[in-house]
């Protein structure tokens, strides 16, 4: 009987003294897809959708646009990255390009042309800023890209510029011996006179077709585009890279 006590008693005190030797529970530990302060964080990208497939390119390939994002803290970063308005400009034998516009206001634009060989060369081409994209024509043989850039006045017209690129370079192209109606409509920022319309004659030649007019005041355009005013047509031709 004495054994038997003596017995369970131990056994009592055996229990107490593992009970209060029994851990406390561990903070959790966060699961490995969790973002730890040590991790890399992941890079800006550009997503460029064109018809057949997504592109996801980082905005470190872009100069122009890491150097413009470069003045904004994280946020304000992915805020402006949130905002940019990008256009394909399908073609069958140059390349993937696009046109990148950021820096935007409620119309206007920075630009940057970017073209994708091979799905991973990355080529970049600053173009116009403060001007809205209208439209882009490749030549004939798609060796040439011809862009056409706008600032809108009211709601009225758009004076344009038009930018013309060596495809293959992803270089600007000069013009040979432009007259002054011409290079009105092809220097930097210049932005003075429609263009109605731009046709490719061959692979070197342009026709812009424009108004017929001496006064590019904003009246006396506004009643141009009201009456559907007279045209002329001026002819470009195309040479080296610009210099």
């Amino acid at each position: 009987m004495n054994n038997w006590l003596h017995s369970l008693l131990l056994a009592s005190v055996l229990t107490v003294s593992l009970t209060g030797c029994e851990k406390q529970p561990t903070k959790a530990i966060p699961a490995p897809t969790e973002a730890l302060p040590t991790e890399t964080e992941a890079k800006e990208v550009v997503t460029i959708p064109f018809d057949t497939k997504q592109v996801t390119i980082p905005v470190d390939s872009i100069p122009a646009l890491r150097e413009y994002l470069a003045q904004y803290n994280p946020q304000e970063r992915q805020e402006e990255i949130n905002r940019i308005v990008i256009r394909d400009l399908p073609s069958k034998t140059a390349g993937a390009f696009a046109d990148i516009g950021y820096s935007c206001g409620t119309k206007l634009c920075s630009h940057v042309l970017v073209q994708i060989k091979d799905g991973k060369e990355i080529k970049t081409l600053p173009l116009r800023e403060g001007s809205i994209f209208q439209e882009a024509y490749f030549s004939p043989d798609e060796s040439k890209l011809a862009i056409l850039f706008g600032r809108n006045e009211a709601t009225e017209f758009v004076r344009n510029v038009v930018v013309f690129v060596d495809a293959a370079k992803l270089e600007e192209m000069k013009i040979v011996d432009p007259s002054d109606p011409v290079r009105q409509l092809v220097s930097d920022d210049s932005f003075i006179w429609p263009i109605r319309d731009l046709k490719w004659l061959d692979n070197k030649t342009v026709t812009l077709t424009v108004p017929d007019l001496t006064d590019s005041s904003y009246e006396a355009l506004v009643n141009w585009n009201r009456e559907n005013g007279p045209v002329k047509k001026l002819q470009v031709v195309l040479g080296k890279e610009k210099e």
